[in-house]
């Protein structure tokens, strides 16, 4: 699997096959229905309509038969009838089509024979069998008629019909069949399938254009794996655009404008020279305006403001590379001339192609690159782009251009385009104060990308240019400190913040922040104070630090105000700043334990990964869509995305997020009274933590001292106890302070231990954290449950309910009923007998994956323990929860124990 997307070589062609397991169900499922039907799958040529038949043809558990038709056949009367009979595999159906002959084609006498035709199918008796037709609507005009008819009158016949189609046929094919369209693929999908068929060494950047520009048809994709140079795929070079693609892959364009008349297709072609042409450039009369109307409303075109440029890609490659190159030329000429007055920019585009390599083109085209990004038309400006690099001379006097191209893409979080135009960037004369100009951005799109601190880069760029330039060299060890407090790795913060020589002769603005970083980072040893005089104008750098120590100190309605200002003053379009700013909003309520406040947050963060998804590849990302998932009750789907998140953890070398993941993951298998698994999850969490003394960071040091006990390793848990107690002195927290009466009261023996859980829950302030105080509750109830205190234990239950409700924590209500908290103690009722019963349902495939679940282990483990795919078990999984009535895995899991 790539990206939830499974490759695979077809019989046919040794190109890779992209699972689409929606559309493959859907067929197949016809197999599976008590009585016959037929489909109908229409696309484009290239869509992977042959490549679906060949996918469903290998699966199929039952008869199949892939019958491929060719345009020659058309002109053979009743030729597709005869391969669709003979495919059949039975001697009494073959021999009744050679004896078959038509009286008429007239409609009335058609449709008898059809009915002839389905009365000696139903005759036959034939085994049920899965017939699939490829490119349907190119067989002979008698056939199709025949399967018209047919098509949804095949009941008692044992014949489902599966067709495939570029278009729905005129007439009465398949009109009576079931008939879905196969779209275009996703940008995830079509880049899992051109990073298996180009090279292993492609620039990111580049494989994000080529999959734009390919309009997600496999076949495009596959195409530009064959025609782009690895110079080009590598990005030393700019990519040709509109990309050039096979005769097959343009077929159905070229019909589309095979009707167009002279001065139709004309337009067309002029337009197709750029990504957005100027719609008074190329009208010169009403009848140009008229006819850019006609396009409009054919659907050739879109126009937006004064800019018009072709509504397909591939339509507009067919276009492109259909005109004479000295005709193409011609054309820039003319309309260089005619943009001049009306977009200057239109006019550089058209006039670097009738020149040889020009620096001042190459200047205007950046900086034309970058204004139509800030403006949001990024295929445009990436065209530019690509132009500016492909004529300019050298590249050493456009640091500057090119670096504004690059922060244009990077604040909307075009992350990859932003590193893919980086490696465009050449030093010039100036060394000293180019060189931190170039490493600050680049460290930060590294550091964005991959959620890893470029740390040898940094070091270089300090140690070779800072004795000539300590402002940039102070600026650059700032960035660094403040990305290390992200990763909460605040050892290395320390060390960078320290070498940030804010000396005599640094500015006023330089040493304000240095000291605000320095407040942040000790804010991780205790609360901290930092004054903000007025949040609507001080910088917003400095906004942001004063609102993350806030949240590391504890005050997080300061926090959130703070939050609030910031999102307030920053730009729609200034996607990189608020995804980050959204991002520590939703921190900020998880900590302070308002979950809804924290959802409500989420949902922004959301819109901001959906505007810029490489933003959300980073293990923080990835562990709170996992924290989502689990707020929300998608425990299956939260328990994949925290295991991602480790992973992805161990790659950036991220401890924090790894710990953090590992003690959520802990506290679940507590709720689902896995005790020993939980424990191994709080361990691993508590020795990933040790470089992070402070308890109040990952939080697990409570469920810890609890999986302690329910495994019977008090004297483990009285160690916690002390060292959480001697945290108090060295990290004063109110977490700390709320958590030491709790863990001593898990502790502690249950003839005690009610009176401390009392005292635990009388610390609390309204403006404690909710969370943690049901919790308590939560954990009060269990062990008055384990004392025979049935009464008190439901009352104590109920309080932990409505205060996870009012905390809009409802997907922790009854996560842990009131025994879970208690070693031994009984379950609310025996259901052995039905944990029998279900277990009696499983298969021997269907028991060998639930014992592995109730091992904990993960879909991936599974698959690799049984050697099968992860797609096996996860269907084994859904007939296992079918059969048990579970919802989910963790809902398995609490009924099978």
């Amino acid at each position: 699997m790539r990206n939830g997307i499974a490759m695979h070589a077809s019989a046919s062609d040794k190109t890779p096959f992209l699972d689409r397991e929606a559309e493959i169900d859907r067929v197949l499922g016809t197999t599976d229905e008590h009585f016959e039907q037929a489909i109908l799958i229409t696309g484009r040529p290239g869509i992977g309509k042959t490549r679906l038949l060949e996918e469903v043809a290998a699966r199929a558990e039952g008869r199949t038969a892939l019958i491929t038709t060719t345009a020659a056949e058309s002109t053979w009367p009743l030729a597709g009838f005869s391969r669709l009979f003979a495919a059949l595999d039975d001697p009494r159906a073959i021999e009744f089509s050679g004896r078959f002959t038509l009286r008429s084609t007239e409609p009335q006498q058609m449709f008898q024979a059809a009915r002839d035709l389905l009365s000696v199918l139903r005759g036959l008796r034939l085994e049920p069998i899965l017939l699939m037709i490829d490119d349907a609507d190119l067989m002979d005009r008698e056939s199709l008629m025949l399967l018209g008819f047919m098509a949804g009158r095949l009941a008692g016949t044992g014949i489902r019909l599966v067709g495939t189609a570029r278009r729905v046929p005129s007439g009465e094919m398949f009109q009576a069949a079931t008939r879905f369209e196969l779209p275009a693929l996703g940008p995830a999908d079509s880049l899992a399938l051109l990073r298996a068929t180009c090279p292993p060494t492609a620039d990111a950047g580049v494989l994000e254009i080529v999959c734009e520009q390919s309009g997600g048809v496999p076949a495009a994709l596959i195409d530009v794996g064959r025609l782009l140079t690895l110079e080009q795929f590598e990005g030393g070079v700019a990519v040709p655009l509109p990309l050039p693609h096979t005769a097959r892959v343009l077929e159905d364009s070229v019909a589309r404008t095979g009707a167009l008349g002279p001065r139709q297709r004309l337009m067309l072609q002029k337009i197709s020279l750029q990504a957005s042409a100027n719609v008074d450039a190329l009208t010169a009369d009403a009848d140009d305006a008229e006819v850019i109307d006609d396009l409009v409303n054919a659907g050739f075109v879109r126009v937006r403001d004064r800019a018009v440029g072709i509504a397909d890609t591939l339509l507009r490659s067919s276009l492109y590379w259909g005109i004479d190159p000295k005709v193409r030329r011609v054309l820039h000429a003319e309309l260089a001339q005619t943009a001049v007055d009306h977009a200057p920019e239109v006019a550089v585009w058209h006039a670097s192609y009738t020149t040889a390599e020009d620096e001042d083109a190459a200047r205007e085209l950046f900086d034309a690159a970058a204004a139509f990004e800030r403006s949001g038309r990024r295929s445009t400006a990436v065209e530019y782009a690509e132009r500016a690099i492909a004529v300019a001379p050298t590249r050493n006097e456009l640091l500057g251009h090119v670096l504004d191209l690059v922060d244009a893409f990077f604040r909307h979080g075009e992350v990859t385009l932003a590193q893919r135009y980086l490696m465009h960037a050449q030093l010039g004369e100036d060394r000293a104060t180019g060189a931190f100009v170039l490493a600050e951005i680049r460290a930060a799109v590294d550091y964005t990308a991959t959620g890893i601190v470029p740390e040898h880069e940094i070091d270089t760029a300090v140690a070779v240019h800072g004795p000539r330039n300590r402002t940039g060299a102070t600026r650059l060890l700032i960035d660094a400190a403040y990305w290390h407090t992200e990763r909460r790795d605040f050892v290395s913060a320390r060390r960078a913040i320290g070498r940030a020589d804010v000396g005599p002769t640094s500015s006023t603005a330089e040493q304000v922040l240095r000291d605000a970083l320095v407040a942040l980072i000790d804010s991780y040893d205790r609360p901290q104070t930092l004054q903000v005089v007025d949040a609507d104008t001080i910088p917003l750098r400095l906004l942001l630090l004063a609102a993350d120590t806030a949240s590391m100190s504890e005050e997080y309605a300061q926090a959130r105000r703070l939050y609030a200002v910031g999102l307030a003053r920053l730009d729609h379009e200034n996607t990189l700043w608020r995804e980050a700013v959204w991002f520590r909003s939703v921190v900020n309520e998880i900590r302070a334990g308002t979950m809804k406040r924290a959802r409500e947050a989420y949902a922004e963060w959301h819109r901001t990964q959906v505007a810029a998804p490489h933003l959300g590849a980073r293990a923080s990302r990835i562990q709170l869509r996992a924290w989502y998932a689990l707020s929300t009750g998608e425990y299956e789907t939260a328990d994949t995305l925290f295991a991602a998140a480790i992973d992805r953890a161990t790659v950036e070398g991220n401890m924090a997020v790894s710990a953090i993941s590992s003690a959520i993951l802990g506290t679940l298998a507590l709720a689902q009274k896995r005790y020993e698994h939980a424990r191994r999850l709080l361990d691993d969490a508590d020795a990933t933590s040790n470089a992070m003394p402070n308890p109040a960071i990952v939080r697990h040091l409570p469920d810890l001292a609890l999986a302690e006990v329910l495994t019977g390793h008090r004297t483990a848990a009285e160690r916690t106890l002390a060292r959480l107690e001697a945290a108090e002195a060295q990290h004063p927290s109110r977490w700390i302070e709320l958590s030491i009466p709790l863990v001593r009261a898990i502790v502690a023996p249950a003839d005690t231990s009610l009176a401390l859980f009392r005292e635990a829950i009388a610390t609390f302030r309204d403006d404690d954290s909710r969370y943690l105080l049901a919790r308590t509750w939560e954990m009060l109830a269990g062990r008055q449950f384990e004392r025979g205190d049935v009464d008190e234990a439901a009352h104590s239950h109920a309080t932990a309910r409505a205060i996870y409700q009012a905390a809009g924590a409802n997907a922790w209500i009854g996560a842990a009923p009131p025994a879970a908290a208690t070693p031994g103690a009984p379950a609310a009722s025996d259901n052995r007998s039905e944990t029998a019963a279900v277990l009696d349902t499983l298969n021997e495939d269907e028991r060998q994956v639930v014992d592995l679940v109730l091992k904990g282990l993960r879909n991936k483990e599974i698959a690799a323990t049984l050697y099968v795919s992860v797609r096996t078990v996860e269907l084994r999984l859904t007939r296992v929860y079918r059969k048990a009535g579970a919802r989910s895995r963790s809902h398995l899991v609490a009924l099978l124990n």
